[in-house]
């Protein structure tokens, strides 16, 4: 099915490639925060960049790791136009006004998903002195780096909130660039503890890269439905954002298409994801910068509670100085708050921005009650382009949406919304509805429950899209598709390049490789070496002026043969006649050529002794007559028969003359020059060519040998040994004649003249004895 999947995918972006609008020419570079090295980031991430490329095709993505500094630069210079990166860099970017995220990720955990993580401190296992942050007074730490979310961040407010400022408070922080580098540093014995985020120490574990037994968690806490050890507060996970001045239109693609990743797609596994969600709120995050003066709030000046829970002692010990230091505090406090409501409104905006691009979203974006008729609570204008009802008559109960899913649906989908439910898991789903006026469209339906402390399913939120026109196109692809897996014609599909990105079972049958040792590949893999680069050079211009190449050519299996190919190539292009890939139709055509070979050959070879027969001796004759006239040379015609054949035939039957007339075609053929032609001309009858003649004496030798030669025994399979003889006859060119058949007469005629002398002997032609 992936195949198929994939195949499908393939024509599809084929097939649209000439709707592609005047945008899609650009390349969209997505920035993700390479925290654990570049080649981690690739193989993370790379897949979804292939997800779009093949969903949102002709619009283009390219992957683009980078550090936090590179990012937040990029982005400001808007150099990017997507980013994927922790929520506190992603928090630094929205304050700055140069980012705003469009959804938030669902990582796969071991009892459902997850939209949450923190961080967890350790240290090794015997350092259980270590319980608190409070505990870490005066130790060393090891961190992944400073911009880190859960490997420093969030542990740094925790600190806070126990009355120890990390920063300040401990011995030495060391940076290591990579959590898991911590981790092996703190059971290396390089610190007295280390941060991380949620989720690392297990799957390392998982890998049988440490034992959890080595480790102790340091001010360990649990949440209800969080799965990994845990040492923080929990802050929504990794957003993808849309960089400031990135086209509203490539957003809305690319938020739908990635609200509608399945968990099972290969971009989803290779992220670790279920998915994407309608994005969370980030405040939490902006609330802990504040409170630890990071990002943004770096410079603010303290407040009045910090000024109290960092020097309270002093303020109690100095009581002179109180009111002063009220004074400020407050003053400080005040221009702190200005500061923080800018930053508020701020937010507030991109809040704004969010909600104009889900009204942009050609979908309904709701808030329904969990109920059975699915009572909306809200839901956008949209929803009357998919219903055929206006938002209003939903809201005020007017209309429900269950009344219309199409009622062979009903039960599925119940069923499919109780068990996500039940299990806290989002929901996607695909069904049908009938409009007022009997229109059946399809529908996409993604989205999850929100829960009270309880566990009680308060609301549920998702967006629905109309998407009848793909399962139209589905259906469509799906028979493309069966032509492409079915057809005993090999069909090779590439790119622009040209790179393979497609080949049917039967091009992989007849190639020998497999479709993944083609994919990516030139399809110059296939070169046999049988043509020059003038062939190569007319294909290519047949194709670039005509769009269409067809003929004969040799390629080669992935065993080394080399096979003949009937090909059929044709250029592929878009709405402005850019080339886009080419598509290839190939037959085997081994066989054909084969049959073709041996009917020509049969045309000029005796079937039986496999000699030249009388076409092919005549021809060759004609050309070396004209061959000689030219260099002023001589040659020969010997024309032989048996004598006494026909007793032979008449007493051992016809099975014993064939093999007779075999062995003597391979005797004599051993005994003549290459250049000499021997033939038989039918029945026991045989002709020899002499080419390049010396002399009379020459052709009398060989004469004399073909006597010697036919006078010794044959001893043949079917157990007889026969004894026989020929009798020659001998003409010479130019002397006798200068034509073929004239040539063959003569040689005739001189064979019949040494018959009537005995037999058994050869004689010249002599125009005399006519």
């Amino acid at each position: 099915m992936e195949r198929t999947a994939a195949r499908l995918i393939c024509l599809a972006a084929l097939w649209l490639a000439s709707l592609a609008p005047a945008w899609a020419a650009e390349v969209y570079r997505i920035g993700v925060l390479a925290y654990r090295g570049q080649e981690a980031a690739v193989a993370e991430w790379s897949g979804h960049v292939d997800y779009l490329n093949r969903h949102l095709a002709p619009l283009r993505f390219e992957l683009a790791p980078m550090t936090w500094q590179q990012l937040a630069e990029s982005a400001r210079k808007r150099d990017i136009h997507f980013v994927i990166t922790n929520p506190g860099n992603y928090t630094e970017m929205a304050i700055a006004g140069t980012a705003n995220r469009i959804a938030t990720r669902l990582m796969i955990g071991p009892t459902g998903t997850l939209d949450r993580f923190g961080g967890v401190a350790i240290a090794r296992a015997n350092r259980t002195d270590l319980r608190t942050y409070a505990d870490l007074r005066g130790k060393r730490l090891l961190i992944p780096d400073y911009s880190s979310l859960g490997g420093w961040q969030v542990h740094l407010g925790e600190g806070l909130a126990q009355g120890i400022d990390l920063r300040t408070d401990t011995a030495s922080i060391e940076e290591t660039r990579n959590h898991e580098k911590v981790v092996f540093g703190i059971l290396a014995g390089y610190a007295d503890a280390g941060f991380v985020r949620t989720d690392l120490l297990e799957h390392m574990a998982l890998t049988g890269r440490i034992r959890l037994d080595d480790l102790h968690v340091i001010n360990a806490r649990q949440e209800a439905g969080f799965p990994y050890l845990l040492s923080t507060r929990l802050y929504p996970e990794w957003p993808i954002a849309r960089v400031e001045g990135t086209p509203d239109e490539v957003t809305r693609k690319v938020l739908i298409a990635l609200l509608g990743m399945s968990a099972d797609d290969p971009a989803a596994r290779a992220a670790g994801l279920v998915g994407w969600n309608i994005p969370l709120s980030y405040q939490s995050i902006n609330d802990l910068f504040y409170r630890a003066r990071l990002g943004p709030y770096q410079e603010l000046p303290i407040t009045l509670h910090d000024v109290m829970l960092r020097y309270g002692r002093t303020v109690a010990i100095v009581v002179g100085g109180v009111l002063l230091v009220v004074s400020l505090a407050l003053f400080v406090t005040l221009r702190a708050n200005r500061a923080l409501r800018r930053a508020r409104n701020e937010l507030a905006g991109r809040e704004e921005s969010f909600r104009t691009l889900v009204t942009n979203v050609p979908g309904a974006v709701y808030r329904r009650a969990a109920d059975a008729r699915w009572s909306a609570l809200y839901v956008s204008e949209h929803v009357q382009d998919i219903c055929g009802l206006p938002a209003a008559d939903f809201m005020a109960g007017r209309h429900h949406f269950a009344d219309l899913v199409h009622a062979d649906d009903r039960a599925k989908i119940e069923r499919e919304i109780d068990a996500c439910l039940t299990s806290g898991q989002p929901y996607v789903l695909e069904y049908r509805i009938v409009r007022d006026n009997g229109q059946v469209r399809w529908l996409l339906d993604h989205g999850r429950a929100h829960y009270d402390l309880a566990g009680k399913v308060n609301w549920l939120d998702g967006v629905v899209l109309d998407i009848t026109a793909a399962k139209q196109a589905e259906v469509k692809l799906r028979q493309a598709a069966t032509v492409f897996e079915y057809t005993q014609e090999g069909i090779l599909v590439t790119d622009a390049q040209p790179c393979i990105l497609a080949a049917n079972p039967a091009f992989v049958a007849i190639s020998g490789y497999s479709e993944l040792e083609l994919l990516g590949q030139s399809p110059a893999l296939l070169g046999s070496g049988r043509h020059d680069p003038a062939f190569f050079a007319n294909l290519w211009r047949e194709l670039e002026q005509h769009g269409h190449w067809q003929g004969e050519i040799w390629n080669r299996r992935r065993n080394g043969e080399v096979y003949p190919s009937w090909q059929t190539i044709n250029t592929l292009r878009d709405e402005r006649g850019r080339v886009t890939g080419y598509i290839s139709l190939c037959s085997d055509i081994t066989h054909t050529k084969q049959s073709d070979e041996r009917l020509h050959w049969l045309a000029y070879h005796d079937p039986l002794t496999g000699l030249a027969n009388r076409l092919l001796f005549e021809e060759r004759l004609d050309h070396a007559i004209r061959l000689a006239t030219r260099r002023g040379e001589r040659l020969a015609v010997l024309y032989f028969d048996l004598d006494g054949f026909k007793a032979i035939n008449d007493n051992l039957g016809h099975q014993a003359g064939d093999e007779l007339l075999e062995a003597i075609g391979r005797r004599l053929g051993a005994r003549l020059r290459k250049s000499d032609t021997l033939s038989r001309r039918g029945g026991d009858e045989f002709t020899v060519l002499v080419e390049n003649l010396g002399g009379v004496a020459e052709v009398e030798a060989v004469a004399e040998d073909i006597l010697r030669q036919m006078g010794k025994p044959f001893a043949l399979p079917a157990g007889h040994e026969i004894n026989c003889r020929c009798s020659i006859g001998i003409a010479l060119f130019p002397e006798d004649s200068e034509e073929v058949q004239e040539l063959l007469r003569c040689a005739d005629f001189a064979m019949y003249r040494a018959k009537e002398d005995g037999g058994g002997r050869y004689r010249l032609f002599s125009a005399a004895q006519t």
